[in-house]
Formats: structure tokens, C-alpha cells, sequence
């Protein structure tokens, strides 16, 4: 025997020495169970489970990430998804579960930008966002508004005193308020729109002159709660002499103030809460119904006819009713023409009826 085949026996006899070993307990060889092997990547089977396992809790962790989207949370869950995916990938172990998992982290991320934008205070980063934000805006603010107080300390002419402040309301107010002037032959006519968002309470004074520039007369009227939104008139008589007739004047001059009403002192017009319907009757005058809609029981009612032709006013009547809970009906005698020196009815093809102020009980 060569020394070829005495190598070859002395290494099958230790290949069977490893492979077996004597059992005392039995009396007889029994045969070793044989090691795990590497696998082909040249790891063992404990670092096979680590990368599987890694791949695993991606999914899991992109998966949670997606029901928690749009929180600090959600971001947090698909970042160690992303983290666990790549580790799986590097340890070439369930490389389709992981690529999952970073497919559903990646999407996650994605869904919470654009359903739940950060910059719009509804998204995951919102509240970071919004206090980093409101802290720079506070900041801002208090920089452009320390040079303009010591402006204001300086020169304290951008201050309104109390009365440069009710004046700066009164025009506002008076602004919102607009007037239409009818001469007619024995008074002004005064129709008023009051734009303002409240009732208000006006007062006119009219001077009347000659050619001279001499001052024929002068008259004050009233109109109380004019109403929000809507339209009120008044008249102001002319001037007349001692008989009580018509005196004719050249020009004149008007001048209007206005207050709001205190609805805890002043009655509110509640006209929008009538219907109110009307027409001619056969002896040429208006007759008006009125029905109250509302739940409010009036102590007086105060109506206005404005009579028009051609689409121009040429005068006006008032009636006032006597308490409403329910309906009444009214009559508007047509006005005279004092114009000429045997006064005749006016004639006229339209009309229209308006509420001028609704009283009740303040109790």
C-alpha cells in the first residue's frame, strides 16, 4: 500500500470517528447529527432569520404607517419601515417583502403631503409648522408695531379725540343716507333711502328766500325710524302768508341731521312685516289693505301715498291707523293742486305706499 491509500484510510477513519460516537447508556455507536451548514451567500441560518425577519416587520411597520398618516407617528412608522426594508435588502432575504415595504412606506409619505398639506394646518407637520410660523408672524408683528407706537407718542395726531370720532360717524352715516328733492306747489318733497344698517331718526330744517336773498320762512320737519334698507318721505310746507296762502320764493336751502334710533327708547319700523296691497277706487281715491304678518301687535300704524305722473312725484297723502293685530283698511283722499287760484285735485297715474313708522308698546 501506497502512501496515497494509507492517507486515504487515515482520513476515512477520522471521517468515521467524527461521524460516529460510542452511546453508553446503549452499548453501540450511534451517528453524530450533523452541523447546520452555510448557505450559499455564506451565512447561517441565524442570520438568514435576522434578514427575513427584518423584511417582515417593514410591512408591518409600513402598513401601520398608512392607518396613521398624516400624524408624527405615521412619519416616524414609515421611516423605520424604510430603515428595516433596506437592512432585509442588504441581507438578500425576502427581498419582494421588502421591497413591499418600502413601496407602502414611500406611498404613505406621499398620500399624507398631498391629502393632508402641511402648509394648510391639516397635515402631519401642521402643528410644527403652524407654531414655527405664528411665533415668526408674532415676531413681525411686534417689530412693525414698536416703531409705529412711538410714532403715534410723538406726534399723537393719528389719535381721534371722542368727538372727532362721533363726527367721522355722523358723515358715515349721513353718506349711506340719500335725499330727493320734489318742489312742489305748496311744500318740499323729501323721499328718502336709507342705506344704512340701521333705522334712523332725521331731522330737516329748510329756509326759504326771495330774489333778494331775503328769508321768506323757515321750517323744520321730523322723520322718525327711517328704515334699514328701505324708504321713508316727508314734506315740508312752503312758504305761506298770514291767510295762509302761497307765497312764492326763488330758491332755498336745506340742511338734514341723523341719529340712530336706541331700540331701547325708539320704536323699530317693522313696515317689511305688513303686506300691504292697494288700488283706486271708483271715487278716483287710494284705497290700502294692510294685514299684519308678523307676531307683534301695533298700538299705530303711519302710511305715506306718493302720488306720481309720468313717473315724477306730484304729491303726497298720510293716514294713520289706530292699532293692528290682524288687518285694517285705509283711504288716501287725493291732494289738491294750490297752484292756481281755484285749487283742484292733482291728477296722477301711479302711486305707491309707504310704511313711515310702526308704534308699540316699549313694555
Amino acid at each position: 500500500m501506497n502512501s496515497n491509500e494509507k492517507k486515504n484510510d487515515s482520513n476515512f477513519t477520522y471521517d468515521m470517528q467524527d461521524a460516529y460516537y460510542y452511546d453508553d447508556a446503549t452499548g453501540s455507536f450511534k451517528k453524530r447529527t450533523d452541523e447546520k451548514k452555510p448557505n450559499a451567500a455564506g451565512e447561517g441560518q441565524h442570520g438568514s432569520g435576522n434578514g427575513g425577519g427584518a423584511a417582515f416587520l417593514s410591512l408591518l411597520a409600513a402598513i401601520a404607517g398608512v392607518c396613521a398618516a398624516a400624524s408624527p407617528l405615521g412619519l416616524l412608522l414609515d421611516i423605520c419601515a424604510i430603515l428595516l426594508a433596506v437592512y432585509a435588502l442588504v441581507r438578500r432575504q425576502h427581498r419582494k417583502t421588502a421591497a413591499a415595504g418600502i413601496l407602502i412606506s414611500v406611498f404613505s409619505v406621499a398620500a399624507s403631503f398631498l391629502l393632508f398639506p402641511p402648509f394648510e394646518g391639516t397635515g402631519f407637520l401642521s402643528g410644527y409648522l403652524s407654531s414655527a410660523t405664528d411665533d415668526m408672524a408674532t415676531e413681525n408683528m411686534a417689530a412693525e408695531e414698536t416703531p409705529r407706537a412711538e410714532a403715534l407718542a410723538d406726534t399723537g395726531s393719528d389719535a381721534l379725540s371722542p368727538e372727532e370720532l362721533e363726527s367721522q360717524e355722523t358723515e358715515q352715516r349721513n353718506a349711506a343716507i340719500t335725499i330727493r328733492e320734489y318742489p312742489l306747489s305748496n311744500n318740499l318733497l323729501l323721499i328718502c333711502e336709507n342705506e344704512n344698517l340701521t333705522d334712523v331718526n332725521l331731522r330737516f330744517q329748510v329756509i326759504y328766500y326771495d330774489t333778494d336773498g331775503q328769508m321768506l320762512s323757515i321750517e323744520e320737519r321730523w322723520r322718525s325710524s327711517c328704515p334699514a334698507g328701505g324708504r321713508s318721505a316727508v314734506t315740508i310746507p312752503a312758504p305761506a302768508d298770514q291767510d295762509n296762502k302761497p307765497v312764492p320764493y326763488d330758491h332755498y336751502e336745506l340742511t338734514m341731521e341723523s341719529e340712530e334710533i336706541d331700540p331701547d327708547y325708539d320704536c323699530i319700523n317693522y313696515g317689511s312685516s305688513l303686506d300691504i296691497v292697494s288700488n283706486v277706487g271708483v271715487d278716483g281715491n287710494i284705497l290700502v289693505s294692510v294685514t299684519n304678518s308678523s307676531e307683534r301687535t301695533f298700538s299705530g300704524i303711519e302710511l305715506a301715498c306718493i302720488y306720481y305722473r309720468d313717473g315724477t312725484p306730484v304729491g303726497m297723502a298720510t293716514q294713520y291707523l289706530d292699532g293692528l293685530s290682524d288687518q285694517a283698511a285705509v283711504k288716501f283722499f287725493t291732494p289738491y293742486d294750490y297752484s292756481t287760484d281755484t285749487p283742484e285735485s292733482i291728477t296722477f297715474d301711479n302711486h305707491e305706499i309707504l310704511v313711515l313708522r310702526t308704534d308699540y308698546s316699549m313694555e
